[in-house]
């Protein structure tokens, strides 16, 4: 996870880092480059506010907080299901 505080993170830098974190939030297997991840979350955080902004990244982008324990999982399963410790 990635968290900044809105402040620090102004335009056009925000949009950089947010394609640049899309394009490495997409390993899909064991076989794709290490530098890339499974789950990636970008989180802007206002500090005079306490919240979290809920306009950026976009709702469609892989980066959103609420879509990272859904990567997580995906990505376990995928790999783990059926090997010990995890057999039924």
């Amino acid at each position: 996870m990635v968290v900044c505080p809105v402040p620090c993170v102004a335009e056009p830098q925000r949009s950089a880092m947010i394609e640049t974190l899309e394009r490495l939030a997409r390993r899909s297997s064991v076989e794709a480059p290490d530098y890339m991840a499974e789950a990636i979350s970008f989180v802007l955080w206002n500090p005079a506010e306490g919240d979290i902004d809920a306009d950026s990244p976009s709702p469609q982008s892989p980066l959103r907080i609420e879509k990272f324990s859904i990567q997580v999982k995906t990505a376990y399963v995928s790999r783990y299901k059926g090997l010990p410790p995890h057999a039924a």
